[in-house]
């Protein structure tokens, strides 16, 4: 059950299967012009730059704010942790037609101790769009902090090996969709694509 959960900020997204729908979007085009040149197919071509800048823009957010967690890495601090809390936040965002719309994220609550003063300090993780904490199995984290110490990456996380082994707080069971972990949205997405393509390919 060993596996790489990034932050939301550093996820691609669904950038694999708008990548694909690009892909297959312009070869049937291209394919289309061989065969019979129509001033539609210009409108296509164009009309495939919208997809095409969205998955730009999720590339390149995802890489800017991972290249930001190597360079805390390679020069922050670097604090032992342990978990102690997780916060689940709906938070708004602008959907279709301008309507606000939530995400549900969860951020971890780390308690963190200056091994020069002793000290203890909470700090809050950055957004997950996985509840990471049921993937855990022990609290124990490595915290790195940039320069401005508003910034916190949690590392060195314990996975479980086992989706049957307890998870590390005790919460109320709410459904939770993470097992089996299908992207249902990607795969329709893919298909949808493809018979679109199967019917401008006709």
């Amino acid at each position: 059950m060993k596996r790489m959960i990034r932050p939301a900020d550093e996820e691609f997204g669904n950038a694999i299967p708008l990548a694909a729908f690009i892909v297959l979007w312009y070869a049937a085009i291209i394919r289309q012009m061989t065969l019979f040149f129509t001033p539609t197919l210009i409108i296509f071509a164009v009309g495939g730059l919208l997809p095409l800048h969205a998955l730009f823009q999720s590339i390149h957010r995802a890489l800017f704010y991972r290249k930001k967690r190597k360079q805390v890495i390679a020069y922050g601090r670097a604090m032992r942790g342990k978990i102690t809390g997780v916060a689940q936040k709906m938070v708004p965002y602008s959907g279709k037609n301008g309507r606000l719309r939530f995400k549900k994220y969860y951020y971890l609550q780390v308690d963190i101790w200056n091994p020069m003063t002793g000290a203890n300090t909470t700090v809050e993780s950055q957004a997950y769009r996985k509840p990471i904490h049921c993937y855990l199995s022990s609290p124990d984290v490595l915290v790195y902090t940039d320069n401005s110490g508003l910034q916190h990456y949690l590392e060195d996380f314990k996975w479980k090996t086992d989706k049957r082994e307890p998870d590390i707080f005790s919460y109320p069971e709410t459904f939770d969709d993470r097992y089996p972990d299908i992207p249902v949205f990607q795969i329709v997405f893919v298909l949808i694509a493809i018979l679109m393509l199967l019917h401008l390919l006709r």
